[in-house]
């Protein structure tokens, strides 16, 4: 889940250039939005409504929340753990906003768990599609043809090594505040053993796990 371009990615392709001379943002930018379209051209949500709509958004801002917090607890570099830092708290802030706007919204809309469920677990299988692929090879291997699968797992085992239990628990109580669900009960905790089991084998044995998640996505179809 890539945050915009007017958020986090300005801050930290800064601290990039600053560490690596031979690193360019705006480059890397370019490459990636030359080879990765979002659909514009759309007039409704494709969640099929605004609760589902915000659920999905809550999902993104869950993701970006949780990794700019695991990335910041594991710098040593202080000037980029304040920008993780800052970040975070950024996109828990916009999940706070879509979670209100959900809330407000499901006076009119009644939308069911399963539906919630189903939107949930396909934006975040979502995540297996070509977008962070994109992202990777235009920052690491622009020099190389673009495959979506072996720079899909590359950015997985370069960045949920950093997850900590701490981080996974967080994820999973924005997770199930946005499904309406109680993340401190049983399932709460089978959740979060999942989760854990899941972001460790996701980042070691990436193409077996890959495979799978991207068939679940559509991705492979």
């Amino acid at each position: 889940m890539v945050a915009g371009r007017d958020t986090a990615w300005p801050r930290v392709g800064k601290w990039a250039e600053l560490a690596d001379p031979s690193f360019s943002f705006e480059r890397s930018y370019r490459r990636f939005v030359e080879n990765f379209t979002f659909p514009l051209n759309v007039s409704q949500s494709v969640r099929g409504s605004r609760v589902g709509e915000l659920v999905a958004r809550c999902m993104v801002e869950t993701g970006t929340s949780s990794f700019y917090s695991a990335l910041g607890d594991a710098a040593d570099e202080p000037a980029l753990k304040e920008i993780c830092h800052r970040i975070a708290e950024d996109e828990f802030a916009h999940f706070r906003m879509f979670y209100a706007q959900m809330h407000r919204y499901l006076k009119d809309e009644d939308l069911s768990l399963r539906e919630r469920l189903r939107v949930a677990f396909n934006r975040i299988a979502e995540t297996e599609d070509d977008e962070l692929a994109t992202a990777y090879w235009a920052a690491n291997r622009s020099d190389e043809p673009f495959e979506r699968r072996p720079n899909s797992v590359a950015y997985a085992r370069g960045t949920l090594r950093y997850y900590r239990p701490k981080h996974i628990r967080r994820m999973i109580d924005m997770v199930f505040s946005a499904l309406g669900l109680n993340p401190s009960g049983p399932l709460g905790w089978a959740a979060t053993r999942f989760a854990r089991a899941f972001i460790w084998y996701r980042g070691r044995f990436t193409p077996r796990v890959a495979m799978w998640t991207s068939w679940l996505s559509g991705a492979e179809r």
